[in-house]
């Protein structure tokens, strides 16, 4: 009996704390956390799928991708948890030691560690694992820039302190892309860049200029490589569809990739049935990933998917609106701005809609270095979010809407009270009142709350 008593005291025990744990969790977290976990294991599943001619052949196990993309996303989600539990005080100090790491592994890939996968050289072999550094850069980035810019607050209306040295250090890690001629990594930083500076609340003609002066560094880089150009040339003036002769050369990935999304129909071909997986189309795994999504699961499965993203985007979204101060504000809408702009680019790469990037699916495709980066930064986004709620913010009771019973007498006897109080009395009081009330914050936009201070914001820096 005692036995008994014990344990139920100690279920008892567990419960509320279970109870009180999940009662501190605001719904925007439980959101974002679910769908990264739905897109995650959604991953695992299709990567399995998609590898499994090619496992079968190297490897001599048909289930090589589920076991090597499964363990990844378990050390993707010990690395948003890690992160979700960091502090404010964390971040600041980890912001310019993780940009130091990231630059000199981006470096690394032009030595002998770095070695070409693909036509882009962005790759680094590490004794048994492999990495892509511009993934690790793409989080390390996020994180400087928005503890660079927190630091900087009261200063961002000068072009000077909201440029630099944020667009200086994004221009050279697209730089050390475009050398090794991964262009889409470039775009995707790019975007990351321009998100971070309007999150920031940057003046729009700074933003404009920086923006201009992107796309014309793009447009002169890509004129100066022939691969590029070629690329470019051919999406614009080529209809793969029609013309016979280009069906061997860069028409045969996207060709292979239409047919993929076109004989999967409306509830696909089954899962693992694939087609096109079984060496027709190159990526399979990786970059056209959603194609093999459209043939196995049809337009359900890819509707799925542009589902869960958007619901991603309005988790994310949510978080951003309840962030504190620009640190927070800025690691919100930094990933908000990679995780959707590389969805969405390697879904208009699959459809037709833009040429062949090498653009992955994030938190789906295959790869450790980028799923365990996108680990990171919901995580990173989580942190914003606990530190973002106020105490006991998640068991307040809404406001009554009905008048509470006996406030009509409050109101007129402190009226009354007023009224017998000396005038001069009660000028000093409402003097006194203005004074404590702090002005209101400018907002970021209409549909953004008024930031608040919060212990992510270090100590604004001071015009000399």
């Amino acid at each position: 009996m005692k036995t008994s008593s014990r344990l139920q005291a100690r279920m008892l025990s567990i419960d509320t704390a279970l109870r009180n744990r999940i009662a501190g969790v605001s719904n925007r977290a439980l959101l974002l956390t679910s769908v990264v976990l739905f897109l995650i294991g959604f991953g695992v599943v299709m990567v399995q799928s998609a590898s499994q001619p090619g496992d079968a052949e190297n490897a001599g196990d048909p289930f090589a991708g589920a076991l090597r993309q499964g363990g990844v996303a378990a050390l993707a989600l010990i690395a948003m948890f890690l992160a979700s539990r960091a502090t404010p005080r964390f971040w600041n100090r980890f912001a310019w030691i993780g940009l130091a790491g990231a630059l000199l592994l981006q470096l690394a890939v032009y030595t002998p560690l770095g070695y070409e996968s693909g036509g882009n050289r962005n790759w680094i072999h590490l004794g048994f694992i492999s990495m892509q550094p511009s993934e690790v850069m793409k989080f390390a980035f996020i994180i400087w820039a928005a503890t660079v810019l927190g630091s900087k607050e009261r200063l961002l209306k000068g072009w000077k302190h909201a440029v630099i040295p944020v667009v200086p250090v994004a221009a050279l890690s697209m730089g050390i892309n475009l050398i090794g001629g991964d262009l889409g990594t470039v775009l995707v930083m790019a975007t990351v860049m321009i998100g971070v500076l309007v999150f920031a609340n940057v003046n729009l003609r700074t933003i404009g200029i920086v923006a201009l002066s992107g796309i014309v560094a793009a447009l002169l880089m890509t004129a100066i490589k022939a691969n590029r150009v070629m690329r470019l040339v051919h999406f614009f003036q080529v209809d793969c569809r029609t013309d016979k002769s280009e069906y061997l050369g860069l028409c045969w990935q996207p060709l292979h990739g239409t047919w993929a999304l076109a004989d999967g129909g409306v509830f696909g071909i089954g899962l693992g049935n694939s087609i096109e997986k079984w060496g027709w189309l190159p990526a399979a795994d990786n970059d056209y990933l959603f194609a093999v999504v459209g043939e196995e699961l049809g337009l359900v499965g890819t509707v799925l998917v542009l589902l869960l993203f958007c619901v991603l985007a309005v988790a994310l979204l949510a978080i951003l609106a309840r962030a504190r101060g620009t640190f927070g504000r800025v690691v919100a809408g930094g990933v908000f701005t990679w995780l959707i702009t590389q969805a969405f680019i390697n879904i208009s790469v699959v459809v037709g809609l833009l040429p062949v990037l090498g653009v992955p699916l994030p938190l789906m495709s295959t790869g450790g270095s980028a799923l365990i980066s996108a680990g990171a930064a919901i995580g990173a986004v989580l942190s914003v979010e606990r530190h973002s709620l106020a105490p006991g913010e998640a068991r307040v009771d809404p406001a009554p809407r009905m008048p509470v019973p006996g406030a009509a007498h409050a109101d007129a006897a402190s009226a009354t009270a007023s009224a017998r109080t000396p005038r001069a009395a009660r000028k000093s009081a409402t003097a006194l009142a203005e004074r404590a009330q702090p002005e209101p914050a400018p907002k970021l936009v209409d549909w953004l709350p008024a930031p608040t201070p919060s212990e992510y914001e270090t100590p604004p820096a001071t015009e000399r």
